[in-house]
């Protein structure tokens, strides 16, 4: 139930919802699907609906493929333009009751690792930003820290390009419980061989953390030498695990090297 002294604005264009969220008072927050603000209750006392601004959809043009901040997470994981691996990783992140509610804006805004941000990291997103449509890494956005009441930026969408295959795999108590450790993977396969290779570890309650040190050693992989690369790789796999009651950091280090050979193999397979 929404809190009678928090008012709930809907803008009907993108200046003016910047124009709301500019307001040094009363602070304002932007609302997506809200499934967040359920849970946390928001330090806001006015929040801005973004269900009217058109920034639902997904579509492939030009060789990206781009989705829009309030396309919820069951569309994702629905949409056939999207890869297959992507759309696993959204039905790994939450509940179907929740992916019916929940927005891809949210979901980023939030910055909660998991295995849809770990997709779009492997496959060098952009984070769509207003005003002025800036354009940023997803990488450098999730480093960036949120501080103080500086400038509005409002996340309207997220684009990546492709033509880089994706594959995920992961471990999980159960095939409905959060993953214990997630790896993706992203890559060209030409001639049989890996390029341009991105690999990310993820898992519940575990830091997202691309592996640019081990992607350089499976540079040119193919499926002849892939076990051998990935033995080389292993121990450039950086994570600092955390024990839970899902698993130890030792049982999580031990089986990255694995699911990321898992994922890099049905890359090649894919290709071959």
């Amino acid at each position: 139930m929404t809190d009678p002294t928090i008012e709930v604005v809907k803008p009907s264009t993108m200046r003016e919802a910047l124009r709301i969220l500019a307001r040094p008072s009363p602070r304002a927050l932007p609302l997506g699907g809200g499934t967040h603000l359920a849970l946390h209750p928001a330090a806001a006392k006015v929040l801005v609906d973004l269900s009217g601004l058109a920034l639902a959809g997904i579509r492939v043009k030009g060789g990206r493929c781009e989705a829009g901040a309030m396309t919820t997470l069951a569309q994702i994981a629905s949409s056939s333009r999207l890869p297959a691996a992507l759309r696993t990783a959204v039905r790994r992140e939450t509940n179907r009751n929740l992916r019916q509610q929940a927005t891809l804006g949210g979901a980023l805004a939030v910055r909660e690792p998991g295995p849809l941000l770990a997709c779009l990291l492997a496959l060098g997103a952009e984070v769509a930003l207003e005003p002025e449509k800036v354009g940023e890494g997803l990488d450098r956005w999730l480093r960036r820290k949120v501080t103080g009441r500086r400038s509005v930026q409002l996340i309207t969408g997220v684009s990546w390009d492709s033509k880089p295959s994706l594959a995920c795999a992961d471990v999980a108590r159960s095939p409905m419980d959060r993953p214990i450790v997630f790896a993706a993977a992203a890559a060209m396969v030409e001639g049989g061989r890996l390029s341009s290779v991105r690999v990310v570890l993820t898992g519940a309650g575990q830091p997202l953390v691309p592996q640019m040190k081990a992607a350089r050693i499976l540079e040119g992989a193919s499926a002849v030498d892939i076990g051998d690369r990935m033995m080389a790789a292993a121990g450039m796999l950086a994570v600092d695990w955390v024990d839970d009651i899902r698993g130890t950091a030792e049982y999580r280090a031990a089986v990255a090297p694995v699911l990321v050979r898992r994922a890099l193999a049905q890359l090649l397979s894919a290709g071959a």
